[in-house]
């Protein structure tokens, strides 16, 4: 079995509406509620802003969701799943593909080797048609959370939601490329089904 890195447990995100969201009004008053609790609570300050950036985008308020994404990563607070990933999701989202590239990029050269992170940056980055960035940083999500790729098992990859989620992305993001599998590809093509499924 491949020894894994030591990993930071993320802070738990904080929890949703026990309401379902039904219109754009309910989502500004939630995003509100984690924009006042993020300038409260410096210790949370990040991951709230975050939260709230993602609200107020879903409530069609883009120009405030970015500003609030960007204090999130000046804040340098923890964010589960990274503020910089969240961020490049939301550009992407609109359509700025060349921003959230650098927005990655700055998250590379931060060098976490957070696995949530890594896991989000790729699923972001598969969906919106990035598979050569996205399969580079399942590949490195998978030296972060093992140490190498060399020595990884079918064992390590089940027992490891972060590293299977890193593995299965990568094998999507390389098939978008028309490359052939490789040893790491082969580890999660019995679970992942037929390319549907995957």
């Amino acid at each position: 079995m491949a020894r894994r890195k030591a990993r930071r447990t993320p802070k738990p995100v904080s929890g949703g509406p026990s309401f379902p969201l039904r219109s754009p009004a309910e989502y500004l008053a939630f995003a509100k509620a984690f924009r006042i609790d993020g300038d409260e609570d410096p210790g949370s300050r990040a991951q709230n802003y975050t939260e709230a950036a993602e609200y107020y985008a879903m409530a069609g308020e883009a120009a405030t969701a970015e500003e609030l994404y960007r204090a999130a990563i000046d804040d340098g607070g923890f964010v589960a799943g990274s503020a910089h990933a969240f961020f490049a999701g939301f550009l992407l989202e609109q359509e700025r593909d060349e921003e959230a590239l650098a927005v990655v990029e700055a998250a590379r050269k931060l060098g976490s080797d957070d696995p949530d992170m890594f896991a989000f940056v790729v699923e972001v980055l598969n969906l919106h048609g990035h598979p050569r960035e996205a399969a580079a940083w399942a590949t490195r999500g998978l030296v972060a959370l093992f140490g190498g790729l060399a020595e990884i098992t079918a064992d390590d990859v089940d027992e490891e939601p972060d590293g299977k989620l890193l593995a299965i992305e990568r094998m999507r993001a390389r098939r978008a490329m028309g490359m052939l599998a490789d040893h790491i590809d082969e580890l999660v093509v019995v679970d992942a089904g037929d390319d549907d499924e995957a």
